[in-house]
């Protein structure tokens, strides 16, 4: 048997790139292997604390529950929390040090999106998890950037760093080697999802009747006028994002604003509006082309044909 049947295969984000259909979709389906579900994946990698987490004990755990089966773990989070940055990147680091003391020879899966898509699609998520801001207060572009909002060890909010992928990229390079750390794009998953699930499956020796998967979009993104109203809606519960104001807590609300939603927004097709203003996307593009750039010639990835920015 090929080690790639064997060894664990860690999938841990990107956000915002396809993971929640690959974790109620694609990795369950996948035959002789044990797929572990989010909760105990973030029980036992996120959630201990950095001076009691042990290595041995958790890698105990999941032996028991693989019971020889190949190991498959699936969870965003594993490379930061969107809304927060990661901690100034402190969560992705450590977690990525867990994983190689857990797993050595582990196979890891990083999915990415081009960064002025994966915010337009991070903001949006804010406002279905119950966010208030403006997408100008939420990238920390105008008035909350300043006093304690300065600083992310206070005040935790979205950071444009959380998404310049190559500094991750290259940590587990180093911890794992270059040939354990496959990196896809969400574009060419979108383009067409049952192809690339077939060469996906092939890559990792993953054994799916890829046939048989509804590939239909999982979880959508909110876009117009539903998106604009859940804003306002999300001022009367204080769940369950950081960073954001209320001004009341109006019970069970959280669960309670979708069927208002529905009554004063219905949904319809509409043409899909843009979030970001053209003053953000010129930011971003000097954020992330050098990098980008950097990243394209180093993993061999055709950054520059799905939109990524780049110099020039």
């Amino acid at each position: 048997m090929a080690k790639s049947m064997t060894r664990p295969l860690i999938h841990i984000g990107y956000h915002r790139t396809g993971t929640t259909f690959f974790q109620q979709r694609f990795y369950p389906a996948v035959e002789g292997a044990a797929f572990v579900d989010r909760a105990m994946a973030r029980e036992l990698l996120i959630e201990p604390d950095a001076f009691s987490f042990d290595a041995d004990d958790v890698r105990a755990h999941f032996t028991n529950f693989a019971a020889g089966r190949r190991l498959l773990i699936c969870e965003e989070n594993l490379s930061g929390y969107l809304h927060n940055g990661g901690f100034g990147g402190l969560v992705p680091k450590e977690v990525a040090h867990r994983l190689k003391a857990v797993f050595p020879d582990a196979q890891i899966v990083v999915f990415l999106r081009s960064q002025p898509a994966v915010i337009e699609a991070s903001y949006a998520q804010y406002i279905r998890g119950g966010g208030t801001h403006s997408i100008d207060d939420y990238l920390h572009l105008g008035k909350a950037s300043v006093g304690i909002g300065k600083y992310w060890y206070k005040s935790p909010h979205f950071s444009f760093d959380h998404f310049a992928y190559h500094p991750l990229l290259g940590l587990y390079r180093q911890l794992f080697g270059r040939e354990a750390v496959s990196v896809h794009l969400y574009e060419e998953f979108a383009a067409g999802q049952r192809e690339f699930l077939q060469r996906f499956a092939r890559t990792h020796d993953l054994r799916v009747d890829t046939g048989g998967l509804e590939v239909d979009r999982v979880n959508a993104s909110l876009t117009g006028r539903r998106l604009t109203w859940l804003r306002r809606l999300n001022l009367l519960t204080p769940h369950s994002v950081p960073d954001k104001h209320y001004l009341l807590d109006i019970k069970k609300w959280y669960k309670k604003r979708w069927v208002w939603l529905d009554r004063i927004a219905p949904r319809r097709d509409e043409p899909r509006r843009p979030l970001l203003s053209d003053a953000h996307r010129a930011f971003i593009d000097r954020r992330y082309a050098d990098g980008n750039a950097q990243l394209q010639a180093e993993w061999d990835l055709p950054l520059a044909n799905h939109g990524y920015p780049m110099p020039g």
